[in-house]
């Protein structure tokens, strides 16, 4: 199957959960990742959840040791991660996202972050992520040497292989409310970097 076609497949299947079953699931993924970020540390990505991402906003209070950055679009190609200390912080765009005031919250250089929570419609048990097509992550995450985290529903993940070309950006973890799988990840890291 073409990346489009399995876009809409995947987004139908997620669209089939209700509010209910969204929280659940988001809230196993958000224990999950909070037992590990407790023995990480520096400034890792998160992002304010579209309706059909899983919402991980809780980090931001249960993890009060990391430093947060959140997405920001700056263009039709760039994107930038600014620091967030509270929602309060966010602006809604022209297109409904909830991004950074770029007032409030300065721009972190892709050099100084840690990790990355990467959102995604899907992904497959080998670290390939199916994004919504534009290449933000993909452009971002190719100048970024930060531990990379995709996030799913049970509904995005998927053991068949997901189509991968040389552009795409594999993770190294990828955590769903049922799983946690871990591709290419050194003994270090999963002790606390």
């Amino acid at each position: 199957m073409v990346k489009s076609s399995l876009r809409v497949k995947f987004k139908d299947q997620i669209t089939k959960l209700n509010e209910s079953e969204r929280k659940a699931q988001s809230l196993d993924i958000s224990q999950q990742i909070e037992s590990f970020l407790k023995k990480q540390k520096g400034i890792w990505t998160l992002y304010c959840p579209l309706v059909d991402e899983p919402n991980l906003l809780s980090l931001l209070d249960s993890c009060q040791h990391i430093e947060w950055v959140f997405p920001k679009v700056e263009s039709q190609t760039e994107m930038t991660f600014r620091k967030v200390e509270s929602c309060e912080q966010m602006i809604t765009t022209s297109w409904g996202l909830e991004e950074p005031d770029p007032e409030k919250s300065p721009i972190i250089p892709v050099t100084q972050i840690t990790g990355c929570i990467v959102p995604g419609i899907a992904f497959d048990r080998q670290g390939v992520r199916l994004g919504r097509g534009g290449g933000y992550y993909d452009r971002f995450l190719g100048r970024c040497s930060g531990l990379r985290i995709g996030v799913a529903f049970n509904e995005g993940l998927t053991s068949e292989p997901l189509p991968s070309e040389g552009h795409d950006e594999l993770m190294n973890i990828i955590v769903s409310p049922r799983d946690w799988i871990e591709v290419n990840v050194k003994e270090e890291v999963r002790n606390g970097i």
